[in-house]
């Protein structure tokens, strides 16, 4: 006959698996709809007034490992004239796993346009900035460009545009990859952009693929550079509900001398978009 303690011990442990089995089934039906932050690329150029994305929420997990994220991102578009259109996309990532912070990110992308509807058109961009996983502690740029529609249809759409940006880098490190940058947590450049994206829509706009390209270059220094490539799917469930899926990979040359220069995300979930 089993010892009583054994036996209660041997349902516990399996009422313990069940417990984290579901809570892991929990987790990764919350990161499917909820964990999308990036890029629903609100078209500027869109005759439509007005275009609302938003997306909250988040996920807890504990028992052999325990986490907590919280994702929101809020992105519109809306026209202040008739002549010029406001663009801002912001995104806040917080995780924290086995009670050790993991992120706590800000993005914040803000444009002014002029004219976007012609095929060559200048714009104004602010950019704020901060990330945990890269000893970021604030970074703001500034800058002017301009964007030149290569492809302007209303299923596929090319857009190849340039720019010129100051910006200003705080760290939580004085020491960074290359030596040149070493004895001060700040460093502050003027960056030259260029940069490619694009949408196209196939299966009767059920399917939909995008990508964005970008490089920047200090004017200062030649080995502060970065590199970005974002590739991803949306395909329709309803009007205005779509699931997508972002790979993106980035590269930023410089970084305090605790991390690595390079940096790759896979995002999914389900995002609802507004426009009238």
């Amino acid at each position: 006959m089993m010892n009583p303690v054994k036996k209660l011990l041997k349902q516990y442990s399996f009422f313990t698996l069940i417990t984290y089995q579901v809570k892991n089934y929990i987790l990764i039906l919350c990161s499917f709809f909820l964990a999308v932050g990036a890029n629903a690329q609100i078209n500027e150029s869109d005759t439509t007034k007005f275009q609302l994305q938003w997306l909250s929420g988040g996920s807890y997990q504990t028992g052999n490992v325990e986490l907590l994220r919280i994702n929101n991102q809020f992105d519109l578009s809306f026209k202040t004239t008739s002549n010029l259109v406001f663009k801002s996309q912001n995104n806040h990532l917080f995780q924290e796993i086995v009670s050790k912070k993991a992120d706590n990110d800000l993005m914040s992308k803000n444009y002014l346009y002029y004219q976007p509807q012609r095929r060559l058109y200048p714009y104004a961009v602010t950019f704020i900035a901060t990330n945990y996983r890269r000893d970021l502690d604030f970074r703001v740029f500034y800058g002017l460009g301009t964007t030149f529609q290569l492809l302007q249809q209303q299923r596929h759409t090319v857009k190849f545009s340039a720019n010129l940006l100051y910006e200003n880098s705080r760290y939580a490190n004085e020491f960074f990859n290359y030596s040149d940058f070493n004895g001060r947590n700040q460093i502050k450049a003027t960056w030259s952009t260029v940069y490619l994206s694009g949408y196209h829509y196939f299966s009767e706009s059920l399917f939909r693929w995008i990508y964005e390209i970008y490089y920047q270059q200090s004017l200062k220094n030649q080995i502060n550079y970065r590199f970005h490539v974002l590739t991803g799917m949306d395909f329709k469930v309803a009007k205005g509900l779509s699931v997508q899926s972002r790979i993106i990979y980035s590269l930023e040359n410089v970084v305090a001398i605790t991390n690595k220069e390079e940096d790759m995300l896979w995002t999914w979930g389900i995002v609802y978009l507004i426009k009238t």
